[in-house]
């Protein structure tokens, strides 16, 4: 489970010099569901619930199962499907599947559902949990049952997520008090050196035969920021089981990025123009193109003019142009120059190496 998510220690040192930026998300074609058996019929049903997964996976939200052309899909699964196989984890069979992703994102466009793309917000997890009787932060160290759940549950969701390392630095700063009492101001401070997107505090407690649950989603202050920032969400609830409530958070976070960073595709095609500064190679050029062409929201792109260290492209878009930049003010690689003339309002700074 480690290696499908980067580590917090290796995190902090690719992120401490680039700033926050978004994280691509692999295996966004893949799913592994848990089978009794390698018979037809079990093999065939684990695969419509593994393009479920995808499904959900690729557009944010388990509501898109409801839409009739996403059912009509479901029942014939194996026709998007690119290769399957078993494999065991932890004494448990799995039918793993892969499909076309290209084929799920124009189904999804052809039914008019929202497409998150590859490119999402790194989230840093403050969470507190019930560990034999007593409250504890999550770590990014060790392998409890919780992190366990929390790390399938972001895997699921196609959430990136970070825990905390929670050593020496963090424990002067951030208490299960500063958590639990959502306290933002205390958690501040040590939320900026993981250098992520967003972060959450979170609370988990049994509460009799159910478990309570309670998150809150922060944007992490811009540099010179003093004031603690205010929630972007807020929510709480109750769920059966841990595994469910970690479900839950994500879940909620899922709607949250969906809803800001999911495209949804209107049929007509909107055009804009982009101007990068700091093109200097042929690599950077051909990095800068293939970079904007799997964005969600483009549906072409073509180079319109090149000189010098500048290159203009024009965008054929699926969504507005608002849709656009929100997704390139979530990439670390690119930053818009400051400029009082209109010419240079779509003027950028692309720094792919």
């Amino acid at each position: 489970m480690r290696n499908k998510f980067l580590s917090i220690s290796l995190l902090i040192s690719l992120l401490a010099w680039q700033g926050a930026q978004a994280v691509e998300v692999a295996k966004l074609d893949e799913a592994d569901v848990q089978v009794g058996s390698r018979s037809a019929s079990e093999r065939d049903s684990a695969v419509r619930e593994a393009l479920a997964r995808v499904l959900v996976k690729n557009s944010g939200s388990a509501a898109v199962l409801e839409h009739p052309l996403i059912r009509q899909q479901l029942s014939s699964a194996s026709a998007l499907l690119r290769q399957y196989g078993y494999l065991e984890k932890e004494r448990q069979l799995y039918v793993h599947a892969s499909f076309d992703q290209a084929r799920i994102v124009s189904l999804l466009r052809d039914a008019q559902l929202p497409v998150w793309g590859k490119q999402r917000p790194l989230t840093l997890m403050w969470l507190v949990v019930e560990r034999d009787g007593e409250r504890a932060l999550l770590a990014d160290q060790g392998e409890s049952v919780q992190r366990q759940l929390l790390m399938q549950a972001a895997e699921n969701a196609g959430i990136p997520v970070l825990l905390p390392l929670m050593d020496l630095d963090d424990l002067m700063q951030v208490s299960v008090n500063s958590v639990r009492g959502m306290f933002v101001d205390e958690v501040m401070t040590a939320t900026n050196r993981y250098q992520s997107d967003f972060f959450v505090l979170g609370n988990m407690e049994a509460a009799g035969e159910t478990v309570n649950y309670q998150l809150s989603l922060y944007s992490r202050p811009r540099e010179g920021e003093t004031l603690p920032p205010q929630a972007l969400l807020s929510q709480q609830g109750s769920a059966a089981s841990e595994d469910q409530a970690m479900s839950a958070l994500l879940s909620l976070l899922s709607g949250y990025y969906v809803e800001k960073y999911a495209v949804t595709s209107t049929g007509e095609s909107q055009l804009s123009e982009l101007t990068f500064v700091g093109i200097n190679k042929l690599a950077d050029l051909v990095s800068l193109e293939a970079f904007l062409g799997q964005l969600s929201v483009v549906k072409s792109v073509s180079l319109k003019q090149m000189a010098a260290d500048r290159v203009t492209f024009n965008l054929s878009l699926f969504g507005t142009r608002e849709d656009l930049d929100r997704l390139l003010n979530l990439e670390g690689k690119i930053s818009r120059l400051d400029s009082l003339q209109d010419e240079q309002a779509n003027t950028y700074q692309w720094r792919g190496q």
